[in-house]
């Protein structure tokens, strides 16, 4: 006759799990930072991340900015204003445009 194993311990709780926003409780304003967003520049599945959560965060009632590098070949948006930062003495400048996502974003 098989001896049978001793049943396995059940695995520990996982995280609690979070409900949705209720109406009483503020937006988050969110900053995504990715090297590719879909429409603008894409070369692999991140640009789809990159575009469709901040949509999904948007459309749950939250302020989403997303920051990627406009490429060659990529038209300017509106522009908002021009930013330096001085790293290791060297000072890099850059300027910040506006392009929505679009609709749902």
């Amino acid at each position: 006759m098989a001896r049978r194993r001793p049943a396995a311990p059940p695995p520990p709780p996982g995280p609690p799990i979070r409900t949705p926003r209720t109406a009483t409780q503020a937006p988050l304003r969110v900053l995504m930072i990715a090297s590719e967003v879909a429409p603008f520049s894409k070369t692999g599945g991140l640009a789809d991340v990159a575009s469709a959560l901040p949509r999904a965060l948007g459309r749950a009632g939250h302020d989403v900015t997303v920051v990627t590098p406009r490429y060659r070949g990529l038209a300017a948006g509106q522009w908002i204003a021009d930013v330096s930062a001085t790293v290791a003495g060297t000072t890099f400048t850059a300027g910040l445009f506006a392009e929505p996502l679009g609709p749902g974003a």
